[in-house]
């Protein structure tokens, strides 16, 4: 941003017009200010996204996949003022849609592409909107499939196209062992009839098994969910500073034993991972 000011929304003093941030959700009843500039779409839009560009051009020398974290703020963004702490007073800005997405596929050709396309209802409609034009694979996630909804779209059995990533959770989800941890088996209910299990022990297993044998051409699992770890493992608090993206998998608990490794072979084996 300070080498390239004229491409964000700067205000004469050199600081931000507007940062980013989201509005209230399930991970934060205030809402959450992420405090980063906001791009300015018309000044990108003016030099053919050339920053974009050449972003892309590492990128393509780096990595085989490429993910679009905030894929939704391609189609539209939510920012508050600059000095802001709270994200109420936001407003929302049109972000530059197809012609963004055209720029990095003319930079990635030939590299795969995942789109972080989860977002708030109502900008779901415009957003597989743009993903569907982009050719990128979109996201599931199975930690947001048991709400006890059979239509819910993360469901493997729903999955409508096996042009996806899926995952058991993102880096701001509680881990298997957390979220479920204070759960009632009649709040699983469904879960377990689902995943074929009986208890909550079963869960972390029964979770990845699932995953591998949908139709997702690409399944991950966080380490720690393969190690059945709790809550004290996880990757990131949203909304919180100064503890997250700590976990390491050095100290012995935390290994990996023969015994799973047999099973992850195994059942990669099963469903052609």
């Amino acid at each position: 941003m300070w080498a390239e000011r004229q491409l964000f929304m700067m205000s004469a003093n050199d600081t931000p017009e507007y940062v980013a941030a989201a509005g209230p959700d399930k991970y934060s009843e205030s809402g959450q200010v992420w405090g980063n500039p906001m791009y300015d779409w018309d000044a990108m839009k003016e030099d053919n996204f050339s920053w974009w560009r050449k972003r892309m051009r590492v990128c393509r020398e780096l990595f085989d996949i490429v993910r679009i974290d905030h894929f939704a703020g391609i189609v539209k963004a939510y920012a508050v003022p600059y000095g802001q702490d709270k994200s109420l007073s936001g407003k929302w800005f049109k972000g530059p849609g197809r012609r963004l997405v055209n720029a990095i596929n003319e930079e990635l050709e030939g590299v795969n592409v995942v789109a972080d396309d989860y977002t708030s209802a109502s900008l779901l409609p415009g957003v597989k909107k743009l993903l569907a034009k982009s050719g990128w694979m979109g996201t599931k996630v199975m930690m947001f499939a048991f709400d006890g909804d059979p239509t819910n779209e993360y469901l493997p059995h729903n999955y409508t196209d096996s042009h996806v990533v899926a995952y058991i959770g993102t880096h701001d989800n509680e881990t298997i062992v957390g979220s479920f941890s204070d759960k009632t088996d009649y709040e699983l209910a469904y879960m377990y009839e689902y995943l074929n299990i009986e208890n909550k022990s079963q869960v972390p297993n029964a979770l990845i098994r699932e995953l591998y044998h949908s139709t997702a051409e690409l399944a991950i699992v966080q380490m720690q969910d393969i190690l059945e770890l709790g809550n004290e493992a996880r990757m990131n608090y949203p909304s919180t500073v100064g503890h997250n993206w700590r976990w390491r998998m050095t100290s012995k608990p935390h290994r990996l034993d023969n015994e799973k490794i047999a099973w992850i072979r195994n059942i990669a084996v099963v469903y052609r991972r």
